[in-house]
């Protein structure tokens, strides 16, 4: 049986964001899977894709959201401005083409290659979480070899009242909002919810920052840590 492990914050903030990037080659996900951003602001995604020891040449990935609960309302090339990014958006139904060239190198970059920046308005009201999912279409080396297809993994972006800052936004202030301090093994069946969330965000054996709203109106800090399945992908 899987099972799911839920940390205080402070005791795995910092492994947490040095293995946040470990993925598979061909993999797209966002650096910051989820964020909260204050009711009227905006905030930066940043999509990237998992090329490892072979230099990144090109990559397409389409983009899925609720249009009603978000909007896109730019987007920006990645690899600090080193690649091209052709799109193809339709904001009324909520997908987005995005096309990522590397028109300056044969030999780098490798690893995780940020393809693009995205900064988003959530819509909804405060509590209301917006999903947006990523799905891989192919990807080329900088040789034009074509690279094993991945898994998307999504973003989520959880609103917040504009008096509620956290550091997950990305600005410099100090979190505001309550820290979870669950530290007990809980199977998939008792934490269903935040399981399905973890597991779209991130492969198994990493770690996951949710934003959780509460019946109170306050929104927890949980990190979801799940481990590695039975049959981890090849």
């Amino acid at each position: 049986m899987s099972r799911y492990s839920f940390l205080p914050l402070v005791a795995v903030f910092s492994f947490w964001c040095s293995s946040a990037s470990a993925q598979f080659v061909g993999d797209t996900f966002f650096q910051r899977p989820s964020i909260a951003i204050p009711v009227g602001s905006t905030a930066e995604l940043t999509l990237a894709v998992f090329v490892g020891d072979t230099p990144f040449g090109s990559a397409e990935v389409r983009l899925q959201f609720d249009p009603a609960l978000i909007r896109i309302e730019k987007i920006e090339p990645g690899n600090n401005g080193g690649n091209d990014v052709f799109i193809e958006s339709n904001q009324e139904t909520g997908v987005v083409i995005l096309s990522a060239m590397n028109p300056t190198s044969l030999t780098d970059p490798i690893g995780t290659v940020v393809i693009s920046r995205l900064t988003v308005r959530p819509l909804g009201a405060i509590g209301q979480r917006a999903v947006i999912t990523s799905s891989p279409r192919g990807a080329l080396s900088s040789g034009r070899t074509l690279l094993r297809k991945g898994t998307g993994f999504g973003a989520e972006v959880t609103v917040t009242s504009a008096a509620a800052t956290s550091s997950s936004i990305g600005s410099s202030a100090q979190t505001s909002l309550a820290t979870s301090t669950i530290a007990s093994q809980n199977s998939l069946e008792t934490n269903s919810a935040l399981g399905r969330r973890a597991l779209a965000l991130r492969p198994a054996g990493q770690r996951v920052l949710l934003f959780v709203s509460q019946p109170n109106g306050r929104i927890e800090e949980i990190v979801v840590v799940v481990p590695n399945k039975n049959s981890p992908r090849d």
